[in-house]
C-alpha cells in the first residue's frame, strides 16, 4: 500500500503507532497513540519530563531505564509493558513496540518506530488468572475428598492432598514415591493396576464405584473411586479422587474444575483490517483484508478480492438488507460506516460483528472504505443476558407478596414501584413514580428521609403509608442501601400488617385474662425472659418477696443462695428441662419448705423465656420429717438407730474407699448397766441411757457418727482416721468422760464401758465385717477388766501402745530440753562458697539415742506439738545466725523448715516478726522451707500467710520440690524466692535420664519463674558436675559436708575460707 493508504489504516486500527527522529528530538505520533496516552501529537515521548506526566510512578524508573538504553542503541528491539495515567484519573496498561530503523555516522541510532496497543483487559485476565490457578491450589488442599496424582507412565504417586493424609494417616512424604496400587489391599491390586492402564489408554475417566483403601493403622476404609487423566504442564497425570463414604453418602462430586485458558491471540490486534472499493457501477471488492478474516467469515481473502459476495452470502438474512443499506448510504453520502450485524457460518454458528470504515472518494468516482471489523459475539450475549436479568428482576419485583419500591438516594425520588405497591397505594404509577417519598409514603417523617437524613435503622419497622385517598395504612417497612448501575438507590418493602395488628388485639385480650386467672392463683407465679428480667409477677409472689416486677435477677433484694438457685432452674429451663425441686427458704429466722416447677414458655414455637410456680409445703415436709425420724433414731435417746448406722458407716467405707482414707468403728458396752437398772428400776436406767448417750456424742466431732443399737450398747464411727492412735485417743476419752458421776433424781450414778475398736481396712472393708470385729474387740476388753478399751488384734495394740508412749514422751522432750539442731552448709554453684545453712531438727532421747525427724515429727504435727516444737526451732536458728553475724558472716542465710500444721497456725507471721524485731538480723537471711503439699492443703491461706512473711523481707522456698501435687497455676500464685529440688530426683540423675529430664525440666521452669534453684543430696561428684552444668544456683549434700553440730560451724566456715 502506499503511505497514505496506510496513513487511513493509522487512523482507525487499535494500535497507536509512532515515527521518532532521535537526533532532531520530534517526529510523529498517530491519532490512536494519543487517544491512548492521553497526550499532544507533537510531545516528546523520549523525555524525562512526558515519563514523569504519563507514566504510572511504580513503572517510571523501569520504563526510563529502557528509554535510555533505546537511546543507546543498547536495544535494537524492545517490548515494553508500563500503565500510563490518564486526565480521568484512570489507568491503563500499555504494550510499547519499539524496533531502531536507522543508525548515524557514529553508530548510535537516529529513528526509532514503534507501536503500542491497549494491553489493559489482556492484564485484567492475567491477573483472574493467577486468582483461578490460587483458588485451584486452595480447592485441591481444601478438598474434603482425598487426591492422588500419579505418573501416567509409571503409576508413581507424585502428590497428594491434606485430605488423604488424613484418610489414610500418612505424612505426603511417606505416599510419594509409592506405586498405586500400595493404596489398596493386596487382593486389589491386580485389579486396580488394570484400570490404571485402562484410564491410561483411553484417557478418559473411569468410575471405579466403592473400593477399600488400607490406613497406616490397617483400617480398612471404604472409598468411592473416579480416576482421570489430566495434565500437569506438559506432563500426563493420572488424578485419583477418593471419597470417604463410610459415614456419609452422599453422591460423588468432582473436586476439580477445569479452567479455560485465556485467548492465546490477546497480544495480537484483534480484528480484521480492510480495504473495499466501491466502483461507479456499484461492483464491489477488497483488495486487502488481514489473516482474521478466516476466521470473522470463514473465507479466505483471496475469495473477496474481487467481489464481496462470499462475505455477503454469510450475513444473516434478517440483517443483510439492512447491513447492505447502510454500506451504500455510507457510500452515497461519503460518510462513516458503522454497524452491528450478525453472521450465520458454516462451521462456528450465529456470531456478532461491529464494522467501522472511513470513506475517501477518488478523482474517478471510486470510494475508498479503509476499517476494521471485530468480534461483538460476548458483547451481544451479555446485553442479552442482562436484558434477561432485568427481566427476571421484573418478574421477581411483581412476584413478591410485598410493595417494592426503588428511591434515588440523593433526591428521594420515587423512579419504581411494583403492583403490589400501587395495590396499597390504592392509586395509579403516575401518582408515585417521580414523587419525592418522604412526602408520598411517609407522613410521620414528613420533610425527611429517617434513613439518610436521620441514620435510622429502619429494618422491619412498624409505619405508616399514606394512601391517595389520603386514608393510613399500617405497614411493615424495611429499608436496605443498594447500587443499581454504579448509583446509589434505597429498596424499601412494605408489608399490609392490618391483620396483625389485629391479632395483637386479640392477644392483649388474652393476655387481660390470663393476668386475671394468674393474680387470682392461690399459690406464687413468677416469669422471667432470657434477659432473667421478671416480667409477670401475681400477688401471692408479691406478698413473699416484694414487687420484683421488671428487675433482673441479679438486683433483687433476696439472700444470694436464693439468686442462685432460681439462676440454675432458670439455665436449665432455657435448655428445654422442665424443673422439679424441693427448696427450704430461711426467711426471717423463719424455715419454709416449697415445691417449685420450672418450665420453659414458648409462643409459636419460639421459647421466649420461663415460667416458675412456688406452692407452700412446709406443714408437709414437717410431718414427712417426723415420720424420717421416727424410722431412723432412738425413740429414747434420739441417737440414730441401727439402721440410720448402717447407712452412714456404709458411705463413710465408700468416702475412704474413694480417698485413700482410714476409718474406725468403737463398739460400746456399758460396765454393770444391769445392776443398775434392776436396782433401781428402767425409769433410772433410761435416765442415764439418755445421759450417757449425751456424753458419748459430745465427746466426738460433728462429723463422725453416735448410735444407740440396743439395751446398753452404742457404737461411735470415725471418719478420716490417719492412724489407730487417733481412734486410741478418742476412746480413752470416752472412757475418761464416762468416769465422771451422773446425777440421776437425786443420786450419783458411777458407770464405766468397755470400748472395742475395729478399724478399716485392715480389719475388715464392708458394715457388717467392722461392727463383729469391733464387737468382739469389745467383748475382748471386758475380759481384760473393763473400763478399757482393746483393737481388734494384738499387733494394733502393740503399735497403739508404742505410739501413745513415743507421744507421751514427746511432751516430755521440750521440758527436758532434749531437741537440738545440726545445720548441713549450702554451696554456691558459681563461687564455690558457703552462701548458707539449713537448719535441721534432732531429738536426743536419753534411752533410745539421736533420733530423726521422721520418727516423731508425723506424731507431732498430729497432736499440735509441732507448735512449740517449731517456735523453739525458729527461736534457736535465728539465735544462731546472730552469732554468725557478730563475727562478720552477714552474708549467710539459715533456712529453716516450717510444717503444714505451723503453717496454718494464725500466730506464725507475728511469732516470726517479734523474732525479727528481737534480733535486729536482716530478713533476707531468713529463708524459710514449705514442702508441696502443705502449701496446697489449702491454697489461699497459704497465698495469705506467705504475702505477709513475704512483706517482712523474709525468702520463702518450696522444699522437696517434685515430690508434692501442685500444679503450675497455683506455684506461680505463690511469692516464692527458690525451688529446692529433691535428693531423690538427685540420686541417679547421672545416670538415669528420667531424672535428668526431670532435673532440668524444674531447672528451666524455675528459672522461667525467676526463682533460684538448691540441689539437695549432692553426694557424688558426677552429680555435682550435672548440676553445676545446668545452670543449678546451689547446692548440699554429704559430697561437701555432712549436718554438723553448732559448734562446729564456725571451725568450718574458717577453714572454707582459707581454701
Amino acid at each position: 500500500m502506499d503511505a497514505e493508504r496506510f496513513k487511513y489504516f493509522l487512523d482507525i486500527i487499535s494500535e497507536g503507532f509512532w515515527d521518532w527522529d532521535l537526533k532532531a528530538e520530534r517526529g510523529y505520533l498517530s491519532p490512536r497513540y494519543c487517544e491512548l496516552t492521553d497526550c499532544a501529537s507533537d510531545e516528546n515521548v523520549f523525555s524525562s519530563e512526558f515519563l514523569k506526566k504519563y507514566v504510572h510512578p511504580d513503572d517510571y524508573n523501569h520504563i526510563l531505564h529502557v528509554f535510555q538504553e533505546r537511546l543507546q542503541g543498547k536495544l535494537d528491539v524492545s517490548v515494553i509493558e508500563y500503565r500510563v495515567l490518564l486526565k480521568d484519573g484512570t489507568v491503563r496498561w500499555i504494550e510499547d513496540r519499539g524496533k531502531i530503523v536507522e543508525y548515524d555516522d557514529q553508530g548510535l541510532p537516529s529513528r526509532m518506530v514503534g507501536a503500542i496497543i491497549d494491553i489493559t483487559e489482556r492484564k485484567q485476565s492475567e491477573s483472574l488468572l493467577k486468582q483461578s490457578e490460587e483458588n485451584f491450589r486452595v480447592a485441591f488442599e481444601g478438598a474434603s475428598d482425598a487426591i492422588f496424582w500419579a505418573d501416567a507412565v509409571t503409576g508413581t504417586l507424585i502428590n497428594c492432598n491434606m485430605a488423604a493424609e488424613k484418610m489414610l494417616e500418612y505424612s505426603r512424604e511417606e505416599i510419594i514415591g509409592k506405586h498405586q496400587t500400595w493404596l489398596h489391599p493386596p487382593e486389589m491390586e491386580e485389579y486396580f493396576e488394570q484400570q490404571f492402564k485402562r484410564t491410561v489408554v483411553l484417557h478418559d475417566q473411569i468410575d471405579h464405584a466403592e473400593a477399600i483403601v488400607v490406613s497406616k493403622s490397617g483400617r480398612k476404609i471404604p472409598v468411592h473411586i473416579k480416576h482421570s487423566i489430566t495434565k500437569l504442564g506438559d506432563r500426563d497425570v493420572m488424578q485419583g479422587l477418593f471419597r470417604d463414604v463410610s459415614e456419609q453418602k452422599q453422591a460423588e462430586k468432582s473436586l476439580l474444575q477445569s479452567f479455560n485458558l485465556l485467548n492465546d491471540l490477546s497480544h495480537q490486534v484483534p480484528g480484521v483490517l480492510f480495504q473495499t472499493l466501491v466502483f461507479r457501477d456499484g461492483t464491489i471488492c477488497t483488495p486487502y483484508s488481514s489473516d482474521k478474516l478466516q476466521e470473522l467469515y470463514e473465507v479466505t481473502p483471496d475469495q473477496i478480492r474481487s467481489d464481496i459476495s462470499a462475505i455477503v452470502e454469510r450475513f444473516h438474512p434478517d440483517d443483510r438488507e439492512r447491513t447492505l443499506a447502510s454500506f451504500y448510504n455510507a457510500t452515497e453520502k461519503i460518510n462513516k460506516w458503522e454497524c452491528e450485524f450478525r453472521v450465520l457460518l458454516p462451521r462456528q454458528g450465529l456470531k456478532w460483528l461491529y464494522g467501522v470504515a472511513l470513506p475517501q472518494q477518488r478523482q474517478d468516482g471510486t470510494v475508498h472504505f479503509y476499517g476494521f471489523i471485530i468480534d461483538i459475539t460476548e458483547r451481544k450475549q451479555k446485553e442479552d443476558k442482562q436484558r434477561e436479568i432485568n427481566s427476571l428482576q421484573d418478574i421477581l419485583l411483581e412476584s413478591i407478596d410485598a410493595g417494592v419500591v426503588i428511591i434515588d438516594a440523593h433526591t428521594h425520588i420515587i423512579e419504581q414501584v411494583n403492583n403490589k405497591c400501587l395495590e396499597l397505594f390504592e392509586g395509579t404509577e403516575d401518582q408515585i413514580i417521580g414523587s419525592v417519598c418522604h412526602y408520598l409514603l411517609c407522613p410521620a417523617e414528613k420533610g425527611s428521609c429517617p434513613v439518610t437524613d436521620h441514620g435510622q435503622d429502619v429494618d422491619s419497622s412498624d409505619r405508616i403509608l399514606l394512601r391517595a385517598d389520603g386514608s393510613r395504612l399500617p405497614i411493615l417497612k424495611s429499608v436496605r442501601h443498594i447500587r443499581i448501575d454504579g448509583k446509589d438507590k434505597l429498596l424499601e418493602t412494605l408489608i399490609d400488617i392490618t391483620e396483625r395488628k389485629r391479632a395483637e388485639e386479640m392477644i392483649r385480650e388474652q393476655e387481660a385474662r390470663l393476668r386475671a386467672v394468674v393474680d387470682n392463683l392461690p399459690f406464687e407465679f413468677w416469669a422471667y425472659d432470657w434477659e432473667k428480667r421478671i416480667i409477670m409477677q401475681n400477688p401471692a409472689c408479691i406478698s413473699n418477696w416484694g414487687n420484683m416486677l421488671g428487675k433482673l435477677l441479679a438486683d433483687l433484694d433476696v439472700p444470694d443462695a436464693v439468686r442462685k438457685r432460681w439462676n440454675e432452674s432458670l439455665g436449665r429451663a432455657k435448655t428445654g428441662e422442665i424443673v422439679q425441686e424441693e427448696v427450704l427458704y430461711d426467711a426471717n429466722g423463719s424455715e419454709r419448705f416449697c415445691f417449685e416447677i420450672a418450665a420453659p414458655v414458648s409462643d409459636i414455637g419460639t421459647c421466649w423465656g420461663a415460667a416458675l410456680v412456688s406452692v407452700d409445703i412446709t406443714s408437709l415436709k414437717k410431718a414427712e420429717a417426723e415420720i424420717q425420724r421416727l424410722a431412723y433414731h432412738d425413740p429414747l435417746t434420739g441417737l440414730p438407730n441401727r439402721l440410720l448406722l448402717n447407712d452412714r458407716l456404709t458411705s463413710v467405707l465408700a468416702d475412704a474407699k474413694r480417698y485413700g482414707h482410714g476409718a474406725a468403728v468403737l463398739f460400746i458396752d456399758l460396765d454393770n448397766f444391769k445392776v443398775i437398772n434392776d436396782s433401781l428400776g428402767h425409769a433410772i436406767g433410761d435416765l442415764l441411757l439418755c445421759e450417757v448417750g449425751k456424753h458419748l456424742e459430745a465427746g466426738i466431732r460433728k462429723s463422725d457418727t453416735i448410735a444407740r443399737t440396743g439395751g446398753d450398747e452404742f457404737v461411735v464411727v470415725l471418719e478420716d482416721i490417719v492412724t489407730p492412735a487417733a481412734a486410741a485417743f478418742v476412746a480413752q476419752n470416752l472412757l475418761q468422760d464416762l468416769a465422771t458421776p451422773f446425777s440421776i433424781k437425786g443420786q450419783q450414778l458411777f458407770v464405766s464401758a468397755s470400748i472395742g475398736i475395729a478399724l478399716y481396712p485392715d480389719d475388715g472393708t464392708d458394715t457388717d465385717t467392722l461392727l463383729k470385729s469391733a464387737d468382739a474387740a469389745m467383748y475382748d476388753a471386758k475380759e481384760a477388766g473393763k473400763n478399757i478399751y482393746h483393737f481388734y488384734t494384738a499387733e494394733i495394740n502393740l503399735r497403739v501402745e508404742e505410739r501413745l508412749r513415743l507421744e507421751n514422751e514427746l511432751r516430755q522432750a521440750l521440758i527436758r530440753n532434749e531437741f537440738f539442731l545440726r545445720y548441713q552448709p549450702i554451696w554456691n554453684v558459681t563461687t564455690g562458697e558457703i552462701c548458707g545453712m539449713e537448719a535441721l531438727l534432732r531429738w536426743l532421747h536419753p534411752q533410745w539415742g539421736e533420733l530423726q525427724p521422721n520418727t516423731f515429727i508425723p506424731i507431732a504435727e498430729e497432736t499440735g506439738l509441732i507448735i512449740p516444737i517449731g517456735e523453739w526451732v525458729l527461736r534457736t536458728a535465728f539465735q544462731m545466725l546472730e552469732d554468725l553475724q557478730a563475727v562478720e558472716e552477714a552474708h549467710l542465710r539459715i533456712s529453716i523448715n516450717i510444717s503444714g500444721r505451723q503453717l496454718r497456725d494464725h500466730n506464725l507471721a507475728d511469732h516470726i516478726a517479734a523474732l525479727l524485731l528481737k534480733s535486729r538480723i536482716n530478713p533476707a537471711s531468713i529463708e524459710l522451707e514449705i514442702t508441696e503439699s502443705s502449701l496446697m492443703h489449702n491454697v489461699d491461706e497459704a497465698v495469705s500467710v506467705l504475702s505477709a512473711l513475704k512483706k517482712m523481707g523474709v525468702s520463702l522456698a518450696i522444699d522437696d520440690f517434685g515430690k508434692g501435687y501442685s500444679s503450675l497455676y497455683y506455684l506461680k500464685r505463690f511469692p516464692l524466692d527458690r525451688l529446692k529440688i529433691d535428693k531423690s530426683f538427685i540420686r541417679d540423675v547421672a545416670m538415669n535420664e528420667d531424672d535428668a529430664a526431670i532435673v532440668r525440666a524444674t531447672i528451666a521452669l524455675a528459672q522461667s519463674l525467676k526463682l533460684e534453684v538448691t540441689a539437695e543430696g549432692i553426694e557424688t561428684v558426677a552429680q555435682k558436675e550435672f548440676i553445676q552444668e545446668h545452670g543449678c544456683n546451689e547446692m548440699q549434700g554429704f559430697l561437701f559436708s555432712r549436718p554438723v553440730m553448732e559448734k562446729l560451724i564456725f571451725e568450718l566456715l574458717r577453714s572454707c575460707a582459707q581454701k
